[in-house]
């Protein structure tokens, strides 16, 4: 999954596919071998006793963390870390907390 994530972003320079439909397709037509990843994940969240919102939400944070996971991994995968950083500076979240997260997690924002 870094490969396919690194060359989309890095080689051809492709934005972030957020939407998990497209994220799976992308990923089975990039790598054969990622085929039903993304469906493991899912299955994972325990989807059959959860209602249809939930599922949905739960599918956009999986493929957030798909990024953050590939990310940790190569440190070029960062564009869904610097669209949180946007947001977060955007929301007017206070520089220190924006720094105070960095720790955290272990990522680097980007901060306006």
């Amino acid at each position: 999954m870094v490969g396919v994530l690194y060359t989309r972003q890095r080689v051809y320079n492709e934005s972030l596919i957020l939407d998990p439909e497209e994220f799976t397709k992308m990923l089975k037509e990039a790598e054969l071998s990622l085929k039903g990843f993304f469906n493991q994940l899912v299955v994972r969240t325990n989807p059959q006793i959860k209602n249809n919102m939930t599922n949905k939400k739960n599918k956009r944070r999986l493929v957030s963390f798909c990024y953050f996971l590939a990310g940790l991994n190569n440190k070029f995968i960062n564009k869904i870390k610097a669209k949180v950083g946007f947001l977060l500076d955007a929301s007017r979240t206070s520089s220190s907390t924006i720094e105070t997260l960095t720790g955290i997690v272990g990522l680097k924002f980007k901060v306006l």
